[in-house]
């Protein structure tokens, strides 16, 4: 063999390097983007913390200064409530967060201890100062009220008992004392001083939504340049993979996916991708429509009647089983003296006249309504959705199939009648069947040729 000649087993082993240094490429270049990607995810990562951080913060900011106003409103509810009600556990609620919980002070001390340099601090200080100056017209009115109610003032607290009525107010009667108790803690100077608390605790709120904004602006700033070289990198990462996948799997994988979910809906296949998959698919959806094809017929014929086209008996009997709670109306008809029209003019006519009776049927019932051959000359009918109120709906078909049955003219038919017994119910039954029995019963009885509702 000279030096340019070609060896079968030698230029297999040169494709066989190939292949390698392929793999090998796909893997290195795989395994680059990778790591550009993971370092894009954790500096994101690292930046949204601090960016959730800020906001948590600023959550807990605004809960603390809104904490001032809440507080300061829930003790002006109570004094009030016990002014109107003379409660004593509104008492017990005003000193127990006054003097307990102490949610201003918190409030203060949580807003010094993280903005002592702002003017964060000062707003809600002149709120809380406000706030402890508003509790001497509380206690004022606190005591008039007492007084006003009998009660025994040595057991309140001592702040209560430390109040000094003026002269001219110890002087009024019980139900002037009950008024200004209540008048104290609406009038201007009381509203005013309320008014000055929301406006220092709106201005402080205003104040931490303009510091939040500037350490969001440095954390999305930072965040932003992560999150666009993460997209970047997974952009890149997205169009390698899809070149790859398309390679591998475009004549295979992507058909056999596609016919998965087709064949478990009991679909056909769509005839696509490689030579054997094509032919594997052709070969199914022969077999498949073959198969319909037979299910379907045999599902016609065992649920309708072979001679009129109407559903039959068994199709009935499942009705009832699957029918649900709700309101229905159930028809049982009958032709009137068919067996003396098939004993005159033969079984051929006998049979023309029942297609003809469920023809009409069709024509005059709505195309939801079912009709069910369920004896040689009887039919059943259901009627879903409908109640006693369409009593002379109903009526008016029966008539104007009658009407038509009586002049039939076409084919020779002779004229006949039909007599119809109805029940009305909530779901289909024997009870429900039985009852349109006896109606159609009572038809016969009075004249056939017409409707009989079960009452």
């Amino acid at each position: 063999m000279g030096e340019h000649g070609i060896d079968l087993k030698g230029g297999n082993k040169v494709k066989g390097i190939k292949i390698k240094r392929l793999s090998l490429i796909i893997a290195i270049a795989t395994a680059i983007i990778s790591v550009f990607l993971l370092v894009g995810i954790y500096f994101s990562f690292v930046n949204y913390q601090k960016v959730l951080t800020v906001s948590s913060n600023y959550v807990e900011w605004q809960q603390t200064a809104h904490k001032m106003r809440e507080t300061s409103d829930y003790l002006t509810e109570e004094v009030r409530d016990f002014a109107e009600t003379g409660n004593m556990q509104h008492i017990e609620n005003y000193f127990n967060e006054a003097e307990n919980n102490k949610n201003r002070d918190k409030a203060l001390a949580y807003i010094k201890e993280h903005f002592p340099d702002s003017g964060l601090y000062a707003l809600l200080e002149s709120a809380f100062k406000q706030s402890v100056e508003l509790m001497d017209t509380e206690y004022y009115s606190m005591r008039l009220k007492i007084e006003a109610s009998g009660y025994d003032v040595s057991e309140f607290p001592q702040k209560i008992q430390d109040v000094v009525l003026k002269p001219e107010d110890a002087a009024l009667n019980n139900e002037n004392k009950e008024q200004l108790a209540r008048q104290i803690l609406f009038d201007n100077a009381y509203m005013t001083a309320k008014e000055k608390i929301n406006t220092d605790t709106n201005n402080c709120i205003n104040q931490l939504i303009d510091e939040l904004k500037t350490r969001q602006t440095n954390a999305e700033s930072n965040m932003h340049f992560a999150f666009t070289f993460e997209v970047v990198m997974i952009i890149i990462f997205i169009g390698y993979s899809v070149f790859i996948i398309i390679i591998t799997s475009r004549q295979v994988f992507d058909p056999i996916m596609r016919s998965i979910p087709l064949i478990e809906n009991d679909a056909p296949m769509p005839v696509e991708g490689a030579h054997e998959l094509r032919v594997l698919a052709k070969t199914y959806n022969t077999m498949y429509n073959a198969h319909h094809q037979e299910a379907s017929s045999l599902k016609f014929k065992t649920e309708h009647d072979a001679l009129t086209g109407a559903l039959n008996r068994r199709a009935l009997d499942k009705l009832q089983v699957a029918a649900n709670d709700g309101k229905v109306a159930f028809l049982i008809v009958d032709v009137d003296n068919f067996k003396q029209v098939n004993d005159t003019h033969g079984h051929l006519v006998g049979d023309k006249i029942l297609k003809k009776v469920v023809s009409y049927l069709r024509l005059y019932l709505r195309s939801d309504d079912r009709i069910f051959r369920i004896g040689g000359d009887e039919f059943a009918v259901v009627m879903f959705g409908v109640d006693q109120t369409a009593k002379n709906d109903i009526k008016e078909k029966v008539d104007g199939i009658n009407k038509n049955l009586s002049e039939e003219k076409v084919e020779g038919l002779p004229p006949i009648s039909l007599s119809v017994g109805v029940a009305f119910g909530n779901m289909i039954d024997q009870t429900l069947i039985s009852n349109a029995d006896n109606a159609l019963y009572n038809r016969k009885q009075s004249g056939k040729a017409g409707v009989t509702f079960h009452e």
